[in-house]
């Protein structure tokens, strides 16, 4: 299986453009409910080394190695735009706008990419806010809503730096 469509213009792959920036380390093992790992598939861990972490107790349910495989690939696309983020955007993930920014991104790439035009803003919004939550309960909602129509614009690093106008980088 590929990399999703919106991959195939890219000027320089993804992972090509992350690896040449750091180590990036990719481990798989059982999550905990609270904090970052929350109910997450998986989750960044860093910065030294940074790291994508895949919960392995969360993934491979799918009832088949198509469904396995094609979940993999969009969790790791959902991470390794958090990676961009943190790496090339110089986002902290540890501030609530920029975690809600990068959810954001993360979401319309990766697990509401194949939605439709107009189911697309609400996947992405519901999404973000999941994941936003686990941090920051009780600011998730208005930190969605402050990053969303930035973060929504946003398309690197999949087109042209300047593409969103966008103050995060």
């Amino acid at each position: 299986r590929t990399i999703p469509p919106i991959a195939v213009s890219s000027p320089q792959p993804l992972a090509a453009s992350i690896a040449q920036q750091a180590e990036l380390k990719i481990e798989c093992r059982p999550c905990s409910t609270q904090g970052a790992e929350g109910g997450a598939r998986a989750f960044l861990m860093g910065p030294t080394p940074l790291s994508i972490v895949l919960c392995s107790n969360r993934l491979g349910g799918g009832g088949s190695d198509a469904a396995d495989e094609a979940e993999m690939e969009q969790v790791l696309l959902h991470e390794l735009i958090h990676v961009f983020d943190v790496k090339q955007l110089k986002l902290d993930l540890r501030d609530c706008v920029n975690l809600a920014y990068s959810e954001i991104r993360a979401a319309k790439f990766a697990e509401c990419h194949e939605s439709y035009s107009w189911t697309q803003p609400l996947c992405v919004r519901l999404k973000a806010m999941q994941a936003t939550h686990n941090l920051f309960p009780k600011h998730a909602e208005s930190c969605v809503s402050q990053a969303y129509p930035k973060a929504m614009q946003d398309l690197r690093p999949f087109h042209d730096k300047k593409s969103a106008g966008s103050s995060h980088g």
